[in-house]
C-alpha cells in the first residue's frame, strides 16, 4: 500500500484528538496542523466560509465587550482561544479532508479507531472491576465518554438502512464491530451519548426532518420517552444503589438538573447540589446578567467569570468564580450577549435544515444528512456540555471536511 502523508496525518489526529480529552491539546494540534495542510492560494467553499464569519463575528463580540470590562489578561486570553478554537477546527478538517478526497476512507477510518479505543476501554473496565461490587460509577472511572465511538455506532447502525454508510466489505465485520463497539458504548453510561446516537441516526438515514415518515419516527420517540418516564416515577430509585439503579436514577434526573434550579444549595449535601447543578450554574450566569440590562445586549465579555455564591467542590481546592458553565446557550448569551446567541442559533439551525435541501445527487443528500446529524448533536449537546465550545469537542473537525464534500458535490 502507498502511503498517504494527508490520510496518516488523519489518522493520528483521530486518534490523538479522542485520546487526549483536553482543550489545550486540540488547541495544540489544530494550531500545528494548518502549515502541513493549507498552501497559498487554498480556495473554501462559500458555505464553510459562511460559517467560519457567523463563528468568528461571536469572537469579535466578545473581544470587543472585554474592552469595556475589566478582566484578568489570562482569562481573557483563554476565553478568546476557547471561542476561537471551533473556527481552527472547521478550517483544519475541511483542508485536511480536501488533501484526502476519500469519503469512504473517512467513515471507514473512523469506524476501525473506534474498534480500537472501544477494546482498550472494555479491557480496561474488566482488568478494574471489583466484581464483589459492581457499581456505574465504579465503571464509569474509566471513561465517561467517547464521540469518536458515538460517531462509530451511528455510521454501523445506518449502514443497514442506508449503503453509503456500509464501509466495509465483509458483512460479518460490520455485525461484530457494532457490537464490539456496542459493549464499549454502553459501558459509559453516558445519557449524552445514548441521546445522540438516537439523533444522529436519525439525521444520517433522513428521518431528522419534519416529514410524514419522520414525524411518525417522532411520535414514537416521545411516546417511549414518556413510558421511560413513567415507569421512573412510579419506582422507588436510589442515587447510591449498586448495579444499573445509579445510571436510572441519573436518568430520571435529567430534566430537572438542566432546566429546574435549586433555590437552595446545601453546601454539605453534595447530592443536592450535583441534582440541579446545571441549572443552577446557568441561573446565576442569568442572576448575573440581570444585574445590568446592558449586559444582555453584548454580554459580560471574555475573561468573566460566573459567581457561583459559595465555593463548589468542583475540584480539589473548590471554585467561586468559574469561567464556564454546562449550558452552551446560556455560555454564549453571558460572555457575548443576546446578538452571538441569535448567531449561534442561526448557525446551529443552518447545519440541522441541510437536511430540508433538496438534490438530485445521492452522495450529495448523504452529506447534507451527516451535516445535518452533527447540527443535531449540537443543539442537543448546547444544553448540557457548552456544544461547540466543550472542551473537548472534536465534531467542528469533521464539519470542515463534510463541508467540503458538499462543495464537491456541487461541482
Amino acid at each position: 500500500m502507498q502511503f498517504n502523508f494527508y490520510k496518516t496525518l488523519w489518522i493520528v489526529y483521530l486518534t490523538l484528538l479522542t485520546a487526549f480529552a483536553s482543550f489545550e491539546v486540540h488547541l495544540t494540534l489544530f494550531i500545528l496542523g494548518f502549515p502541513f495542510v493549507f498552501v497559498p492560494k487554498d480556495r473554501v467553499s462559500k458555505t464553510a466560509i459562511q460559517m467560519i464569519l457567523m463563528l468568528l463575528g461571536i469572537v469579535f463580540i466578545g473581544l470587543l465587550t472585554s474592552i469595556f470590562n475589566h478582566t484578568a489578561l489570562y482569562d481573557r486570553i483563554k476565553d478568546f482561544l476557547y471561542f476561537l478554537k471551533p473556527v481552527l477546527g472547521l478550517l483544519l478538517g475541511y483542508g485536511l479532508i480536501k488533501r484526502i478526497n476519500d469519503m469512504r476512507f473517512l467513515l471507514r477510518t473512523i469506524v476501525i479507531l473506534a474498534l480500537g479505543f472501544s477494546f482498550f476501554h472494555t479491557a480496561k473496565i474488566l482488568f478494574h472491576l471489583d466484581v464483589s461490587e459492581v457499581t456505574v460509577e465504579m465503571i464509569r472511572k474509566n471513561g465517561i465518554d467517547n464521540l469518536l465511538e458515538l460517531f462509530a455506532m451511528a455510521i454501523l447502525i445506518s449502514s443497514y438502512k442506508n449503503p453509503f454508510f456500509d464501509v466495509f466489505k465483509n458483512t460479518y465485520f460490520r455485525h461484530l464491530a457494532l457490537f464490539l463497539i456496542g459493549i464499549s458504548f454502553t459501558l459509559y453510561f453516558s445519557r449524552m451519548m445514548f441521546v445522540g446516537l438516537i439523533l444522529l441516526v436519525l439525521a444520517f438515514t433522513g428521518l431528522a426532518k419534519l416529514t410524514k415518515k419522520g414525524f411518525s419516527y417522532l411520535i414514537v420517540l416521545l411516546v417511549a420517552v414518556v413510558l421511560l418516564y413513567a415507569y421512573l416515577f412510579s419506582t422507588e430509585i436510589q442515587r447510591d444503589q449498586p448495579g444499573i439503579q445509579s445510571f436510572l436514577y441519573k436518568i430520571k434526573i435529567a430534566p430537572a438538573e438542566i432546566f429546574v434550579p435549586s433555590k437552595e444549595i446545601n453546601e454539605k449535601n453534595h447530592a443536592e447540589l450535583w441534582d440541579h447543578w446545571r441549572a443552577y450554574e446557568a441561573q446565576r450566569a442569568i442572576d448575573e446578567l440581570d444585574e445590568n440590562p446592558i449586559n444582555y445586549v453584548m454580554g459580560k465579555g471574555f475573561g468573566s467569570l460566573i459567581d457561583l455564591g459559595f465555593v463548589a467542590p468542583v475540584n480539589e481546592e473548590g471554585m467561586r468564580y468559574i469561567p464556564h458553565i454546562h449550558n452552551g446557550y446560556i455560555y454564549v448569551l453571558y460572555k457575548t450577549g443576546i446578538f452571538a446567541l441569535i448567531i449561534y442559533l442561526i448557525f446551529l439551525s443552518f447545519l440541522y435544515l441541510q437536511s430540508y435541501n433538496k438534490s438530485d445527487s445521492v452522495f450529495r443528500k448523504n452529506i447534507q444528512n451527516l451535516i445535518a446529524g452533527i447540527g443535531l448533536f449540537f443543539i442537543f449537546s448546547s444544553l448540557i456540555t457548552t456544544g461547540i465550545y466543550n472542551e473537548h469537542e472534536f465534531y467542528m473537525f469533521f464539519l470542515g471536511g463534510f463541508l467540503f464534500h458538499l462543495q464537491n458535490a456541487e461541482k
